[in-house]
Order: structure tokens, then C-alpha cells, then sequence
């Protein structure tokens, strides 16, 4: 799993949670914004800087990545966060 796959899945569980737990409330309703925005900076990330994403492909060294590096820090504790992402 790359850091966009990583992000791209922990951003559906947002919004998955915010459907489900708050049930369309306002906290409910700035969520999901939020969880819009984020994946917004993803894909732009991802877009404007032609990573090769595939198994093996080297994602080191992008202009995007310390932005991507700081969404994933949100996510530390999940099991399936790389500590070498920050590095």
C-alpha cells in the first residue's frame, strides 16, 4: 500500500463515519466537507506530480509528498500507516 492508497482509504472510512455515526447532523454535514477537501488535496497532489504508483515504483522524492506525509500523520495510530513515510 502507497501513502495515496493509504489515504484514499482512510478517507472513506471518515466518511463512512460521519454518514453513519452522526446521522446527517451539522457535525455530520462539516465532516464530510472536510473529508471532500482532503481528498481533493490527494488527488491534486497525486495529479500535479506524475507518481509512478505502481508495486516496486519509486515515490520517494515528489514536491507533494510532505503534504501527503502531514494528512497521513492524522492516522498514525492505524495499523496499516508506514513510519517510513515520514522519513
Amino acid at each position: 500500500m502507497n501513502i495515496v492508497q493509504f489515504l484514499e482509504a482512510r478517507l472513506a472510512e471518515d466518511e463512512r463515519a460521519a454518514i453513519t455515526e452522526l446521522n446527517g447532523g451539522s457535525q455530520s454535514a462539516r465532516a464530510l466537507r472536510e473529508v471532500s477537501f482532503k481528498r481533493g488535496l490527494v488527488d491534486r497532489v497525486y495529479r500535479e506530480s506524475n507518481w509512478d504508483l505502481r508495486p516496486g515504483a519509486d515515490e520517494e522524492n515528489h514536491g507533494g509528498k510532505p503534504l501527503l506525509v502531514q494528512l497521513a500523520a492524522t492516522y498514525a495510530d492505524h495499523p496499516d500507516f508506514d513510519p517510513r513515510w515520514a522519513d
